[in-house]
């Protein structure tokens, strides 16, 4: 059970939100929390902000591979592109409507590397009306007993944080890195109601780009629904957690986990990428719709295998794991206020023993405006 309030104000240059959170019973004992909160100033197009907000980095419906709410929003520092009109430059107008994101963040103490630091950036721009193109990047570096002045960010920074090379050694290696690619192609043939997009983040590096991938792929569509006004969106999507996913072998254990931050690519205790955590492969196939009058409804369905090599570090699932899930879930509003509901249900088998359950969840939640 959880209570919340919140209070926000915007004025020209300055905006501001504070939201406190009670929690009953958390899973990481934080029963008092101030997420969804920032203080913020604009300077010209940017926002300078100090804030604990949640960052969804890619086009997938049911997770991304770099940044997602799975986990909750980190403390940060952030600079934010405001709007992304084009660059008048006749050079650089070609890149089209474009955003720039960088924050920087402090991780939880109690993890192997208390009080690391997490730094992201991200442009994505969009140099054709039917194609938008993301290029992210984070690094957890810093923290109690490892370096974090100007030179081991710089070297974190140009790529020099390969042990072995560059005078880089266990004691002065900078961080541990997840960057790459994603896509969201509107109608590639014919002038269709339909979109196909992509992510692929690397877990190394190599010659400059990064390397190791884990992926996500989707194609979703939409229209109208009736006569009524009513609109539709589905999606099929399809999600994999381990490392160098298209080849033979893959590399398990490996994707979120790190030599070093031990406690992994995670915020007390859940990944800040996909919540399948490492070594997952995950086909959801969802649909939503919207009525004129706000109320909308939706559908998810999911297959995923969890922890597939059966071992390693995987807060998810410690044992390899088959899952099938229905959940449906809706808003309803009323005036100033909105009813959100869901109900689901879960079958699970864990696969070395072939034992089963199914679990059945349902939520409720309130949200009035003044």
């Amino acid at each position: 059970a959880e209570l919340e309030a919140a209070v926000a104000w915007m004025g020209r240059r300055f905006a501001f939100r504070l939201q406190g959170t009670v929690v009953d019973d958390p899973e990481d004992g934080r029963q008092v929390r101030l997420d969804g909160s920032y203080v913020g100033l604009a300077l010209g197009n940017w926002m300078l902000s100090v804030n604990a907000m949640d960052r969804w980095w890619g086009p997938g419906w049911d997770g991304s591979l770099i940044l997602s709410n799975n986990a909750r929003p980190v403390p940060a520092i952030a600079v934010e592109r405001n709007y992304s009109e084009p660059f008048r430059n006749r050079w650089l107008r070609w890149i089209g409507p474009w955003k720039l994101a960088f924050f920087l963040g402090q991780l939880e103490s109690g993890r192997y590397v208390p009080h690391a630091l997490l730094t992201g950036m991200r442009v994505n721009f969009a140099p054709t009306r039917k194609l938008e193109i993301g290029l992210s990047r984070t690094a957890q570096w810093g923290g109690e007993g490892r370096p974090q002045d100007l030179q081991t960010f710089w070297n974190m920074m140009i790529g020099r944080d390969n042990r072995g090379s560059d005078g880089i050694m266990l004691d002065n290696e900078p961080g541990n890195q997840l960057a790459g690619y994603d896509f969201r192609w509107r109608s590639p043939l014919f002038e269709a109601p339909y979109a196909v997009y992509g992510q692929l983040i690397g877990e190394d590096e190599a010659g400059g780009l990064p390397s190791r991938h884990i992926g996500l792929f989707g194609v979703e569509t939409w229209g109208g629904w009736g006569v009524s006004g009513a609109s539709y969106r589905l999606h099929l999507e399809y999600a994999d957690t381990a490392v160098n996913f298209m080849d033979t072998p893959r590399l398990y254990n490996t994707a979120y986990n790190h030599g070093i931050y031990k406690s992994g690519y995670r915020y007390y205790s859940r990944s800040m990428g996909h919540a399948m955590d490492n070594d997952g492969r995950m086909f959801s196939l969802g649909g939503l719709l919207v009525e004129s009058s706000g109320r909308s409804w939706r559908v998810l369905f999911r297959n995923t295998r969890l922890n597939r090599d059966d071992g390693g570090l995987n807060l998810v699932a410690p044992r390899s794991e088959t899952r099938h899930s229905i959940d449906l879930s809706g808003v309803v509003p009323f005036g100033v206020s909105r009813l959100r509901w869901g109900v689901g249900l879960e079958r699970r088998r864990i696969d070395a023993t072939r034992e089963e359950e199914t679990d059945a969840r349902v939520y409720v939640q309130w949200h009035h405006q003044l």
